[in-house]
């Protein structure tokens, strides 16, 4: 229940406290009225037997005092409950024509509610999808069985379940259409007693410009960015999004991953100087990692630095170079071509995974000798998807 309708039953409640109480305060007020005249009539005018006295007295303050409770409250439940009523159709205007995707899961993540949106842009039944877990819908089949994807979406949802707000974006099929939408979603817990209670989710697909995907042959961006993990997600789709039509839409979807991985780890383990050592530690005992990215953002040292990020787009190639300002790292051993050494133990570290993904994601990728730049390419073969 959203909030107004929760201030709405709030003042009804407040509104029957009162009005209780004044009624309380008037029978009190009656009874002695009433026993004073009928005490009066019994002694001076008309003598009363007195087993009669106390129901009459009784049935008379019973009926004034109800007659007022009902004439006091009658214009405050009506108004309380047209104010519920338009919070309820604003409610279900929400639900029923908002182009935002509105979801709402349990503890384990299946969906309990969710908008008409959701289901009409997947196109299956709103019933079919209650109790389904939301990974189940979302995530393209030949996508997620590739092992780095699955465990990079399962450390995003893994976010959410410790009551972290996280952001994902991926793919999703849509079988009416039979093409594959890239949508950004945003997952944010609900706690209750201090415990994960629901995850609300909202969504919304992210459009590619058909105009610039048609006529566009090349192009050259840079950016300056700060230590703000929050919009790396964002950030990474907007490098991406003009490859529609020249890559097929998996690739795309794993050159974004790879992106937002690269960045991310420019600003951890560049800027932020965590250490890989200190970020796994922090992921496998549970300990609340992005506290601790927050905390070392407010390091003086090293609050001003800087993530540069350079984007070419090419006719038979796209070329992303991003350069951070911290001391590098061994490169070569991450990127070792015997990748069987490293592997097993490498995802269990979390942040390998994003590593492994750019080694599969990209045709080509220099290093330079410091370690705190990466140049990125990626071939485009000229035929359209």
């Amino acid at each position: 229940m959203n909030d107004p309708i929760k201030r709405t039953f709030s003042s009804m409640e407040r509104a029957y406290i009162r009005y209780i109480s004044l009624f309380s305060i008037a029978a009190f007020v009656i009874v002695l009225s009433l026993d004073f005249l009928f005490e009066h009539i019994h002694r001076h005018i008309m003598p009363i037997k007195e087993h009669y006295l106390s129901p009459v007295l009784l049935i008379f303050t019973s009926l004034a005092a109800l007659f007022l409770f009902l004439a006091l409250t009658r214009n405050r439940i009506r108004k309380s409950f047209q104010e519920v009523d338009e919070e309820l159709s604003f409610i279900e205007l929400m639900k029923n024509h908002s182009n935002e995707i509105i979801i709402l899961l349990d503890n384990l993540g299946r969906i309990v509610n969710h908008n008409t949106a959701f289901s009409r842009s997947l196109n299956i039944d709103q019933k079919a999808l209650i109790g389904r877990p939301l990974r189940e819908i979302f995530f393209l089949a030949d996508v997620e069985n590739d092992v780095h994807y699955r465990q990079l979406v399962l450390d995003k949802l893994k976010s959410a379940f410790m009551g972290i707000e996280s952001e994902l974006i991926t793919t999703v099929f849509m079988k009416e259409s039979r093409d594959i939408q890239t949508i950004h979603l945003k997952m944010k817990p609900v706690l209750k007693n201090k415990e994960l209670h629901r995850i609300f989710v909202t969504g919304r697909f992210l459009q590619s410009d058909y105009i610039t995907n048609k006529w566009l042959t090349s192009e050259k961006a840079s950016y300056v960015l700060d230590n703000d993990l929050s919009l790396v997600h964002l950030f990474s789709y907007r490098l991406i999004r003009n490859l529609d039509g020249k890559i097929p839409r998996n690739g795309i979807l794993y050159l974004q991953i790879a992106l937002q991985e690269t960045i991310i780890n420019a600003i951890e383990h560049g800027n932020l100087e965590v250490g890989y050592k200190t970020k796994t530690e922090l992921k496998q005992r549970g300990g609340n990692y992005w506290e601790f990215l927050v905390q070392q953002c407010c390091n003086d040292s090293i609050l001003k630095r800087k993530v540069l990020v350079e984007y070419a787009l090419e006719k038979d190639h796209v070329k992303y170079i991003i350069t951070d300002e911290g001391n590098g790292f061994d490169w070569q051993t991450f990127m070792s071509g015997n990748t069987g050494k490293y592997s097993k133990n490498f995802l269990s570290t979390y942040h390998g995974v994003g590593l492994q993904m750019i080694k599969k994601s990209f045709d080509k990728i220099i290093f330079n000798d410091k370690g705190n730049q990466i140049t990125l390419i990626k071939n485009i073969g000229g035929e359209e998807f």
